[in-house]
């Protein structure tokens, strides 16, 4: 009887290998100064989690080697305790990495065109994070000696690029290239980094999730980017066209999206007892004042129940710009459309009517409309 059942054992894993398409894959090579140390073959689950794959032990002089079945082209990771993840992809059978374990990023990956792409990419990203580091050295520098204005907003300038730089090259990265295993990590590692935007992030993923239906990484990736986007509906919103709406304003005008064809507009919405908002009203004011005429207005919502409330906040802040009175509060189907939940809030809409800043006040207000508004 147990030999009978372990023939069908047999069997049930030879049948799911040939399904499966198993491999193995080889990894070994020398880690200088870790003598001794415990090292480990890693790889991601769909849920993310850590996977141990092989373990060993590094000998007297550094060398080490790991095996594991292997499936589709995945992201796998070698660890010595101390040491980060060396990342690499399993797209050949055999692999060598050699490191030193006190100098991390001079590790080299050979045998693997997939691996020295990825280490070309964190060693390029890496260095555009530092020169980004070193550009906002520069300008709180800039700040405590009191530079002008000028000079500062040349340093904020010269970050800005950067800054673009950075997400080009890893929009780039995920873009151009057919493994699945980099575009998980290019994928990861640049909503780690904050390199481009969660929403824009979780778009690519879903986008690579129909093109690589099989990659269990990338959809892990693709729930766990679905908790945070979830939590933060309001983020569907970035780069999308802005909801209509219809409203009728102090002057008993219709005011709808259109009304705004052509201009930056930046729909506010408040409420006369938010101190929070009645706190900054002046300093918009100022901002308005400075860029109402370079194509640039303001729609206020007021959620307030009572009319008489309303007008005499206008009037004790002298709200000078388009305001209307949403009376329906939070049940009202704009609120819904542009995801509300507290106040204050507001959207940046540009001339085309897309979406392209939320919650956005003060001197960011100011250097967003510097950037358009010339």
């Amino acid at each position: 009887m147990q030999k009978f059942s372990f023939y069908i054992l047999l069997i049930i894993f030879l049948t799911s290998c040939q399904q499966h398409d198993f491999k193995t894959i080889s990894v070994k090579g020398n880690i200088k100064n870790a003598a001794k140390n415990k090292i480990a073959l890693i790889s991601f689950g769909a849920t993310n989690s850590v996977i141990v794959l092989d373990t060993s032990t590094i000998d007297a002089k550094g060398n080490y080697s790991l095996k594991s079945l292997t499936n589709d082209e995945e992201l796998y990771a070698i660890k010595v305790d101390s040491l980060q993840e060396i990342w690499f992809t399993n797209d050949t059978k055999e692999i060598t990495i050699n490191a030193n374990l006190y100098e991390y990023k001079s590790y080299q990956t050979i045998g693997s065109t997939a691996s020295q792409a990825l280490h070309s990419f964190i060693s390029k990203f890496d260095s555009l994070l530092i020169i980004q580091k070193n550009k906002q050295a520069n300008i709180d520098t800039l700040y405590k000696q009191k530079a002008t204005d000028s000079i500062i907003n040349i340093a904020k300038e010269e970050k800005k690029i950067i800054k673009a730089s950075i997400k080009d090259y890893c929009t780039n990265a995920i873009v151009n290239t057919n493994s699945p295993a980099l575009k998980y990590f290019y994928l990861f590692y640049a909503n780690k980094a904050n390199a481009i935007d969660a929403i824009d992030v979780y778009r690519m993923v879903q986008s690579a999730c129909k093109q690589f239906p099989k990659s269990n990484q990338l959809l892990g990736l693709k729930n766990s980017l679905s908790d945070v986007v979830k939590s933060n509906p309001k983020l569907f919103l970035l780069n999308e066209t802005a909801p209509d709406f219809n409203y009728v304003d102090t002057g008993k005008n219709k005011i709808s999206l259109k009304s705004f064809a052509g201009k930056y507009l930046l729909l506010d919405f408040w409420q006369s007892n938010n101190d929070d908002y009645r706190n900054q009203t002046s300093y918009l004011s100022e901002t308005y004042k400075k860029f109402k005429d370079k194509k640039f207005e303001i729609l206020s919502v007021s959620l307030d129940s009572n009319k008489i409330v309303w007008q005499k906040a206008i009037k004790q802040d002298s709200l000078f710009w388009m305001q209307v009175q949403d009376t329906l509060g939070f049940k009202s189907d704009v609120v819904k459309k542009y995801y509300l939940s507290s106040l204050p809030y507001n959207v940046l809409i540009n001339p085309t009517g897309k979406i392209i800043a939320i919650d956005i006040r003060g001197e960011e207000l100011r250097e967003k409309l510097k950037e358009f508004c010339k």
